[in-house]
C-alpha cells in the first residue's frame, strides 16, 4: 500500500519527523476514529496496548471544553522483543504511536499523526538488521492509518 495519503506534517525541525494522514470521511467524529483505530489494529495484527484521551485530561484540569486529542500506543510484542534485544535505546523510538487531533482552525476536521520511519531509518547507527525489522512492521502501521483516515475499515 502506497503512502499516498500521508504528508509530512511540516518541513522544518520536529514536524519533518511526523506523518500526517488527513481524515477524509467528514462524517467521522473523534470517538469514531479512535474506535476505528482499535478495530483496525486487531485486523492488521497489532496489539492496541494504551489509549490516552488527552482532551479529557485538559478539560478536567482547565474546566473548559477542549478539542479532540488522543494518543494510541500500538505494539507488535515480537518485534519489540527483537528490537530491544538488539538495542535497548530503540524501545522508546519504536514507530508505534498514533495521535488523533482535531484541527484548531477547523473544528470537526481531524488528522491522524504518526512518527515517520525516517526518524530511525536515517540514523547511521541503526544496523541493517534493525532497519529490516522496522521496515517489516511499517506496512501494518501504514495500512492501519491509511484505512482509518480514508474511512475504509
Amino acid at each position: 500500500m502506497a503512502l499516498s495519503s500521508a504528508v509530512q506534517a511540516g518541513g522544518q525541525g520536529f514536524s519533518s519527523l511526523v506523518l500526517k494522514f488527513p481524515v477524509t470521511d467528514k462524517e467521522m467524529s473523534g470517538n469514531d476514529i479512535d474506535e476505528a483505530i482499535r478495530s483496525k489494529s486487531i485486523e492488521v495484527g497489532i496489539n492496541h496496548v494504551f489509549f490516552a484521551p488527552l482532551y479529557k485530561q485538559v478539560e478536567a484540569i482547565t474546566g473548559e471544553k477542549y478539542r479532540h486529542m488522543t494518543i494510541h500506543h500500538l505494539c507488535d510484542a515480537a518485534l519489540a522483543k527483537k528490537l530491544a534485544d538488539l538495542n535497548d535505546d530503540l524501545v522508546v523510538m519504536m514507530p508505534c504511536r498514533i495521535a488523533v487531533v482535531e484541527s484548531l482552525e477547523n473544528p470537526g476536521n481531524f488528522s491522524i499523526y504518526s512518527t515517520s520511519p525516517g526518524v530511525i531509518l536515517e540514523d547511521p547507527s541503526i544496523s541493517k538488521e534493525q532497519k529490516k525489522l522496522i521496515l517489516e512492521f511499517m506496512p501494518k502501521m501504514r495500512e492501519l492509518t491509511e484505512a482509518v483516515a480514508s474511512g475504509d475499515f
